[in-house]
């Protein structure tokens, strides 16, 4: 019996940057990959938060990286300021977060979440005295406040500047709707690339993916599917290819 994955023509929806490692595990797996980038990263319309912040890198206590995207914006901008990495303790989400972090020295994550929601950060610094500490939380445009709450509580100062913002993906406006319906499956990494597929497939979107089985990172991109009126037919427990990939797997088993 071939891999389930044999022959399934697998669509990936995250940023054309960061697509090539699952298009290729994908493609291994004997699968049919196709890359529609239904977001790109653009950085933030007003960068002063995140420059304040940068100067003041030195007196964090702590820094929370929660996307790879995070990372490599933050990054830029030290390499260009020739700024120290922190002298603090570094939390990085997924697998990808903390291989970003690794391209410059002194920025390695020396904390590693189990899950990636709010619930798993809060356990990873469990053993992290944060009251009176200052945190450094760079987040998306449209990241939610549930982080820092979580942290505040604990006694933690959280400086939470938007180091880049997710716009859609304009170049895969005519390629969208070619695809569906007709795909095997999608994969929704972040909320974002699941609404912005919705706009680009236009009103008939449901119609289009009801035959779809559809794979996401976690709850907070299931339920965003869910609202969209799709159904979720697998979820990746951990923001990384291998667990996306068992995902996959699993929408074929009997």
């Amino acid at each position: 019996m071939p891999p389930p994955l044999t022959g399934r023509r697998i669509v990936v929806t995250r940023a054309a940057e960061q697509a090539g490692e699952l298009l290729e595990r994908l493609r291994a797996e004997g699968a049919e990959a196709v890359a529609l980038p239904t977001i790109a990263i653009a950085p933030p319309l007003n960068a002063a938060p995140l420059e304040a912040a940068l100067e003041e890198l030195a007196t964090f206590d702590g820094c929370i990286f929660t996307s790879a995207n995070a990372a490599r914006a933050v990054l830029a901008r030290a390499q260009v300021r020739s700024l120290a990495p922190p002298r603090g303790w570094i939390c990085a989400v997924g697998t990808a977060t903390a291989a970003a972090l690794t391209h410059r020295a002194g920025w390695a994550a020396t904390l590693l979440p189990q899950a990636a929601q709010a619930a798993g950060i809060a356990a990873a610094l469990a053993a992290q005295p944060l009251a009176g500490k200052r945190i450094f939380f760079p987040r998306a445009e449209a990241a939610g406040e549930l982080i820092p709450r979580v942290l505040s509580e604990r006694g933690a100062t959280v400086v939470s500047p938007v180091a880049y913002r997710t716009v859609l993906a304009e170049s895969s406006r005519a390629a969208a709707p070619a695809l569906f319906p007709g795909a095997d499956a999608a994969v929704f990494t972040s909320p974002s690339t699941a609404r912005n597929l919705a706009a680009l497939l236009g009103e008939d979107h449901s119609r289009r993916m009801r035959d779809v089985r559809i794979t996401v990172i976690g709850p907070v991109t299931a339920t965003a599917v869910a609202q969209l009126g799709w159904q979720v037919t697998a979820t990746a427990q951990q923001p990384d290819v291998e667990s996306i990939i068992a995902a996959l797997r699993s929408c074929w088993r009997a």
